[in-house]
């Protein structure tokens, strides 16, 4: 086994590169290969993506092979789904308290990880 001294390279502002990376591949519709409908509103999105936040959805890809997927989210709302969408590709959203409970029981639904709320007065 090699004995000599290891490097490490770290790459500086990673979790801001990759972060800023998802969201422009989301705007732009960049390499997507799923669409979520929901009331009648189609969200294009990506499975990796999805799967790397969400519990359901990785049961759901795991599953498919498909290249391309469509899935429809009945009993959700559209608008939670496009909150939940814009959590998990940049890390935060903007609710107004009236949201909140709905974005919430969506996220649960969907086992979204790691929610955070925090509550400014």
């Amino acid at each position: 086994m090699d004995s000599s001294p290891q490097l490490k390279i770290r790459w500086n502002n990673f979790p801001v590169t990759v972060s800023s990376s998802l969201e422009a591949l989301r705007n732009n519709g960049d390499l997507v290969d799923t669409s979520l409908f929901c009331e009648g509103h189609r969200f294009l999105a990506h499975r990796v993506v999805l799967s790397a936040t969400s519990n359901y959805f990785r049961q759901i890809f795991k599953e498919i092979s498909s290249p391309n997927v469509a899935i429809v989210l009945s009993g959700l709302n559209y608008q939670d789904i496009d909150a939940l969408l814009t959590f998990i590709y940049s890390g935060e959203v903007s609710l107004c308290d009236a949201q909140l409970p709905s974005f919430l029981k969506t996220a649960e639904t969907l086992q979204v990880l790691y929610i955070f709320v925090k509550h400014y007065f």
